[in-house]
């Protein structure tokens, strides 16, 4: 009987900026979508300051807002298996 044997192999990667992702951008909020073996990454922003009012009013005992919106920062899609 063969054994099967793995090998480890280790490389240095550098990547290099594109124009885009050339400038860091704050993100507060992800989001992950997973469907037919991708995953769908969302990095977004919302505005602290709104995040502290609404967790002010619902101290306070007020309606919150059912919903909010903020800025899509930017979109990663990978493959995945399980």
């Amino acid at each position: 009987m063969s054994e099967a044997t793995d090998k480890i192999i280790a490389l240095n990667v550098r990547l290099k900026p594109s124009e885009s992702s050339a400038n860091l951008r704050a993100t507060s909020h992800t989001d992950v979508g997973l469907a037919q073996g991708i995953a769908d990454v969302d990095f977004g922003f919302i505005e602290p300051a709104l995040l502290a009012a609404i967790a002010k009013t619902a101290k306070d005992g007020q309606a919150v807002p059912k919903g909010l919106d903020g800025t899509l920062v930017t979109r990663v899609a990978t493959g995945w298996t399980c």
